[in-house]
């Protein structure tokens, strides 16, 4: 799978599954601008020369309690938000443009005032990637698609029963997964004022008799899954293959809401980048394809929205010598490049044949994350996964 067709596939199939499984009306529409800064996170970041500038538009509508699983994330609105922005260097760095889908939540402060969390999830193109000759500044991101993240918080002031204003602290996070590097990745917060109308005043079913019933026993899960990425330093070196990896997983999983699922487990990883590279520098002599592998003691939690679930992880790797030999070999000693060789992570989303919130047994899904080790972007994955 393409870097480019797996990430519009997240952004296509996001917004489908959010339609599909909410089952809810767009009646909020909003307008955002506001100045933002693109951060420069790494040495060889190109210079940031002017101020960057976002223009946001979102429809949204709120869960409305058609079902049960609306209660448990007390009727939030679920939106699709457009995003433009400048970059702050023209003629390097090019115009960012994303698509995601987003989950916001409200608190009331009092009759007329609310703050609002919303966390999203889509994909991002860039008009500028890095270009070997044309382009060659650009280590910010190398692919024109990439995967795109984005957290706001807002505080919004109703003027009437229709409108409101709104001050918006936000942040996107954008990277290609290292599946084509240079790929420092983009990390963009910004303030944004808007101005919001909504249409209709949502229609709350608070009283849902539709009960699930939670199933209390221990799971068993097994996944297989395939990653590609090349291989190098998140700037070099450019235009290599692309390696797979193959991944094999047992988790024992408990749901303890209905929309909530948590798991733990091991999970194998060959990669075969790191074997290629271990036989071209004859790093070792023996057992090469054991020290080309990962293995990983790995605890998991997912949001579960009907058939969707987004899926976050967090673990440690329990052998990884390969690496870890690497680091000693290259005599680095910084903190952080030796954590990451213990510290795997990894956010995407899974999709149940099942509705996942009522059926935690003989369960078939799809999957596709973003892989990192202690913040810094592997590889992109695919998988598929059966819950016994």
């Amino acid at each position: 799978m393409s870097l480019k067709v797996a990430a519009i596939s997240v952004a296509i199939c996001i917004c489908v599954c959010t339609i599909v499984q909410a089952q809810y009306k767009l009646n909020s529409y909003e307008l955002s601008a506001g100045p933002a800064i693109t951060l420069s996170n790494h040495p060889e970041f190109p210079e940031i020369k002017d101020p960057s500038f976002v223009i946001s538009a979102k429809a949204a509508g709120r869960l409305n309690g058609n079902k049960s699983y609306h209660k448990n994330y007390h009727y939030p609105y679920l939106g699709f938000q457009t995003t433009i922005a400048s970059l702050g260097n023209n003629s390097v760095l090019g115009y960012y443009a994303g698509l995601m889908a987003d989950m916001s939540f409200q608190k009331e402060l009092s009759s007329s005032n609310y703050l609002e969390l919303t966390l999203g999830m889509g994909a991002s193109y860039f008009t500028k990637p890095y270009d070997e000759i044309s382009n060659p500044e650009n280590v910010v991101i190398g692919s024109h698609v990439t995967f795109s993240t984005n957290a706001a918080i807002a505080l919004v002031h109703k003027i009437s029963d229709v409108s409101a204003i709104q001050l918006k602290a936000m942040l996107i996070h954008c990277s290609n997964s290292h599946y084509q590097l240079p790929n420092v990745g983009l990390n963009m917060p910004g303030i944004l004022v808007g101005y919001r109308y909504q249409m209709s005043t949502p229609v709350v079913d608070e009283n849902n008799s539709e009960k699930i019933v939670e199933s209390k026993k221990l799971r068993p899960v097994i996944r297989v899954s395939l990653g590609m990425n090349e291989q190098g330093s998140s700037t070099k070196p450019v235009s290599g293959p692309k390696y797979p990896i193959y991944l094999t997983a047992f988790y024992i999983s408990k749901k303890i809401s209905p929309i909530n699922k948590v798991y733990t487990g091991l999970e194998y990883y060959f990669n075969t980048g790191s074997k290629d590279y271990i036989l071209s520098q004859n790093f070792y002599d023996e057992k090469i394809n054991k020290r080309s592998s990962v293995v990983a003691l790995t605890f998991g939690h997912e949001f579960l929205l009907n058939h969707f679930s987004l899926v976050t992880t967090l673990g440690i790797n329990i052998y990884n010598k390969f690496h870890q030999d690497r680091i000693k070999e290259e005599e680095i000693t910084g903190f952080k490049e030796k954590f990451k060789t213990y510290v795997p992570a990894r956010i995407g989303f899974q999709y149940y044949i099942k509705d996942a919130t009522r059926v935690h047994k003989n369960n078939l899904y799809l999957g596709l994350y973003i892989k990192s080790n202690f913040g810094q972007a592997d590889f992109l994955e695919t998988g598929l996964g059966y819950t016994f």
